[in-house]
């Protein structure tokens, strides 16, 4: 696995793995982790070898404005900037002569924004959102039903903290401004610009995502190559390792019946 070294648009260091199939390398996929989440943990690297697995050389890498290796603090972590981020490394990833093919996946939940805009821009070959946001409205109706104290606390108060449940060191510090963005976009009338082959997963107990607010992007895309799929029992951000071998063996099925050699 080399890690390597790349430079934003901003001038931050961006760093990334790029990881190696054990046959020869068909395909290439670029995997960006969720809202304060690194590219080392379990849920990104269970992603990553089903790939791996499939053919696919895998660069996968940690954001800015996060708690990974990258430039940044998690205070500025902002859609614009994570969305900015993605599109200079998968162009950049284009780019290289080890790229011989692209599949985009977000991860999770927030940073659905960079993949849908670079999918609207850009030719791809398949889209993987992973419980997206798929409107700033419905998110905050979300937040206000069923996480009334953290939402609370953000409409009174600039910035709110809180332990990260997946990061034991780290603590979360997120402005106030990070909600009020999402109130800028809405992704369902975006829908029918998405051309890509589309893999849509969620959980049944996500209550920031919940498995209605996807159903509805689902309804609205227009291509006939969309597939969507709800975990039973998972809550938003997973961590048992069945959950996991639940969200790998869709991914793992999806790849084996779709994707080929030719």
């Amino acid at each position: 696995m080399n890690e390597l070294e790349l430079t934003n648009r901003s001038g931050q260091k961006i760093i990334g793995k790029l990881s190696k199939p054990q046959s020869n390398t068909i395909w290439t996929a670029v995997l960006q982790h969720g809202y304060s989440w690194v590219m080392q943990q379990i849920h990104i690297l269970a992603v990553q070898d089903v790939f791996l697995k499939h053919g696919f050389q895998v660069f996968n890498f940690d954001t800015t404005n996060s708690f990974g290796k990258s430039d940044g603090h998690i205070r500025d972590a902002r859609l614009w900037l994570h969305n900015n981020d993605f599109e200079d490394v998968t162009n950049w990833v284009k780019k290289q002569d080890r790229c011989v093919w692209k599949v985009l996946i977000s991860w999770h939940s927030m940073w659905w924004y960079s993949v849908i805009n670079y999918a609207q821009k850009y030719d791809v070959d398949f889209v993987v959102p992973i419980s997206p946001v798929v409107s700033g409205e419905l998110l905050h109706e979300a937040y206000q039903k069923n996480e009334s104290e953290k939402y609370n606390k953000w409409k009174s108060d600039w910035v709110i903290y809180w332990e990260s449940k997946t990061i034991p060191w780290a603590i979360k510090e997120s402005p106030r401004e990070v909600m009020e963005e999402y109130l800028d976009h809405d992704w369902l009338q975006d829908a029918d610009k998405i051309k890509a082959p589309i893999l849509l997963i969620t959980w049944e107990n996500d209550t920031v995502c919940p498995p209605e607010h996807i159903q509805q992007f689902y309804d609205a895309l227009t291509i006939e190559d969309k597939s969507f799929e709800v975990i039973a029992w998972s809550p938003h951000t997973f961590r048992s390792k069945e959950h996991l071998e639940s969200l790998t063996s869709i991914i793992d099925k999806r790849l084996s019946d779709n994707l080929s050699t030719d």
